[in-house]
């Protein structure tokens, strides 16, 4: 009579290995990428539930789209809506799916932000008013002032200090052709070619410029707003 064949134990569903050494990961992980959010360990300690706040969330309010994300994202983990707050929780129960978390969503605002406060810092020190919009693969650098003197101020760091002569910078049109200047002398900077797009001062907002930077030019302008910064501090001490 044959044996019977061995019988094969059915594989556990991963669990997490310790929920307080996730929740430490993941919440490091949440902050440095600027999200607003609730974690909590759920009652049997073997899984974290998450709510975001931030006004980007990577998928829209329903469950069926943070159902649809995390698939998508290759994320082993569930959906479900709090009765109380009426906000999508999501459930994480195992340490694998916080760590893809991590990586495929989180890790890339972290490093956008972190590449975007390096160069407000930069422009921040070498004189120039500026912000930054984040995004995970673009950066936005706006220039804001009448006459869009911070552009003028930027094209001089980056070796142009003529950029705006000859232009009236109180009418549209010689907004327009420094927006086209600084566009060119920028993509040059960097090596290859960026966008702007100014929008012209009204009765209740100044001249505004706006830069879009892929996270590779805005290190690449970066690394040369930092040389000019090193220029200016070497000509301050010949002086």
């Amino acid at each position: 009579m044959p044996a019977n064949p061995p019988t094969v134990p059915e594989p556990e569903p991963a669990t997490m290995e310790s929920a307080a050494s996730a929740k430490a990961q993941l919440d490091d992980a949440l902050r440095e990428a600027a999200f607003r959010y609730a974690l909590e360990v759920a009652d049997d300690e073997r899984a974290l539930h998450l709510t975001v706040y931030s006004s980007r969330p990577p998928f829209d309010g329903t469950v069926e789209a943070a159902t649809e994300w995390l698939r998508r994202s290759g994320i082993d983990a569930t959906a479900a809506r709090d009765e109380q707050t009426f906000r999508v929780v999501l459930t994480f129960a195992s340490a694998d799916s916080v760590h893809t978390l991590i990586a495929a969503q989180l890790q890339p605002w972290s490093t956008a932000r972190t590449t975007a406060q390096q160069l407000e810092d930069v422009l921040s020190d070498l004189g120039v008013d500026s912000t930054v919009d984040v995004g995970t693969k673009y950066l936005n650098l706006h220039l804001t002032e009448d006459e869009l003197g911070p552009a003028i101020t930027l094209a001089r760091l980056l070796g142009a200090p003529g950029l705006g002569e000859g232009l009236q910078l109180s009418h549209r049109r010689g907004i327009r052709r420094l927006t086209e200047r600084i566009q060119w002398l920028i993509t040059g900077v960097v090596g290859s070619e960026v966008s702007a797009e100014a929008e012209p001062a009204c009765w209740h907002e100044p001249d505004r410029l706006t830069i879009e930077v892929s996270l590779d030019q805005a290190r690449r302008l970066t690394e040369r707003l930092r040389l000019a910064e090193v220029a200016d501090l070497r000509n301050g001490a010949s002086q």
